[in-house]
């Protein structure tokens, strides 16, 4: 075997589709390439992993049914801070929901598009997206819905702490929902709604992660598009009289904090196995006699991909 000092060439050549061949050229000869595995994740390790993932969004469903019943009753201090943010917004300068809504209120059409995206866009586009990252892009598919969970949680913590009513149910709004349809509250869904939990806006929070992780997963161009999505979600639920300006931007701050923050966590995984940090054991790579250091020369592993190392035997 030719020590490491005597190697007097290092490069990177082609080797087709199956990835890059790392080539270790002597005075005297080259090497046959040696293969190192890369483990992929199992059936059964994707099954564990889909259903460790399933289960935390189930609790966090569980949890925020449970809150709703905690802050059902607290109605009478639910219209106290939603009159006290209503001085607080105009005192620092935001628009006036009542006044946007009253303007658009001629435009039927209008409303019954916006009724329609407050009730079909908000779980169904937010479950497809996490479907579609944990299918396609698994490997930031952890930050993402450690930030959903996150922010979901602080906004329950919210919810109970403050009770807000929506503005729909402030006179002088207009529910647009129960006027012109159609209703979110007719649903089966809605008997787990709080509906006096109006901060944050988890429809303007999940909305952004969305745009965000669509940002950040894709390269296109096109992707900046996915911004329209918490855009148009914010005028919704504005027109539709559901939540004020300052909801919104309370579940924009939540998810660019929580986004950050789960960054670093995410840095985190290879030193334990803990749920919110990740199954290291989807990413963790099968070590071959090579990789242990069984041979004296250089070896090169990844994640997704399967690299070859040459071996010089002396000259």
């Amino acid at each position: 075997m030719v020590p490491l000092g005597r190697l007097t060439n290092l490069s990177w050549v082609p080797a087709g589709s199956k990835g890059k061949t790392l080539m270790r050229a002597t005075a005297s000869q080259r090497a046959e390439p040696e293969t190192i595995a890369v483990a992929r994740p199992s059936r059964a390790g994707r099954a564990t992993d889909l259903l460790l993932n399933v289960g935390l969004l189930a609790l966090a469903w569980i949890a925020y049914s449970t809150i709703r019943g905690v802050t059902a009753d607290e109605f009478g201090t639910a219209m106290r801070n939603a009159s006290e943010l209503r001085h607080f917004q105009e005192a620092i300068g935001l628009p006036n929901e009542l006044l946007v809504q009253r303007f658009l209120l001629g435009r039927t059409a209008l409303i019954k598009a916006a009724n329609v995206y407050y009730i079909a866009f908000h779980f169904p586009v937010t479950i497809g997206f996490m479907s579609w990252v944990w299918l396609r892009h698994r490997d930031r598919f952890d930050r993402i819905r450690n930030t959903l969970i996150g922010v979901s949680a602080v906004g329950l913590l919210v919810h109970v702490v403050y009770p807000l009513a929506p503005p729909r149910m402030v006179f002088g709004f207009v529910d647009t929902g129960a006027v012109f349809g159609p209703s979110p509250y007719n649903t089966k869904i809605s008997s787990a709604a709080n509906q006096i939990a109006a901060m944050p806006s988890l429809h303007v929070g999940w909305a952004l992660l969305v745009a965000i992780g669509v940002i950040w997963i894709l390269r296109s161009r096109w992707r900046w598009l996915a911004l329209s999505h918490p855009a148009i979600t914010t005028a919704v639920v504005i027109l539709t009289a559901n939540h004020y300006w300052v909801d919104g931007i309370v579940a924009a701050l939540l998810v660019l904090v929580a986004w950050f923050v789960f960054a670093q966590v995410s840095q985190l995984r290879k030193l334990g196995y803990g749920l919110l940090l990740g199954p290291a054991a989807v990413t963790r790579r099968r070590r071959t006699r090579a990789e242990r250091g069984t041979s004296s020369g250089p070896t090169m592993a990844t994640s997704d991909r399967r690299y070859t190392t040459g071996r010089s035997a002396t000259g």
